[in-house]
């Protein structure tokens, strides 16, 4: 990078631009000598429970569901889910496999937010949402969530 400066520009105002163009160059060239390795964080969180639904929800409300698995490392990347649950009586099982590729800045003491939120749809619109925190799963592996919930 070249910096041009005028001949009546005072000596000192001459270095600092030589100065903070060199500085600028190694900046945006990653020559400043503290270079963050990204990191690959691959994997499966499978998020399974049972949702219990009151008797006052009517059987033929529809119930939807939305699960998610967040790291937050410079911003956030998340992976998510949504469907509707069938219901046996005043129940319904769920098992979704949220499969993530992210790469981040550094996995070290991350940990992974996993939610389901529930909802049904009628006039009250009943609301269920729960967050587990779980340690950031190892590369690559498969983990299994168990997150139960109540209409």
């Amino acid at each position: 990078m070249t910096a041009r400066l005028r001949a009546s520009a005072p000596p000192n105002r001459a270095i600092a631009a030589i100065v903070t163009a060199g500085l600028a160059g190694a900046v945006l060239f990653g020559l400043s000598g503290t270079s963050a390795r990204a990191e690959s964080l691959t994997g499966k969180v499978e998020v399974t429970g049972v949702v219990t639904i009151a008797s006052d929800i009517p059987k033929n409300a529809t119930i939807t569901a939305s699960v998610s698995a967040t790291i937050y490392s410079n911003g956030s990347r998340s992976v998510s889910s949504s469907f509707v649950l069938k219901r046996t009586g005043n129940q319904a099982t769920y098992s979704v496999v949220l499969p993530y590729d992210w790469t981040i800045a550094s996995a070290s003491a991350l940990s992974l937010d996993v939610g389901l939120s529930v909802t049904a749809d009628t006039p009250d619109s009943p609301y269920a949402s729960i967050i587990e925190p779980i340690p950031m799963p190892a590369n690559g592996k498969t983990t299994i969530v168990r997150l139960p919930a109540s209409l």
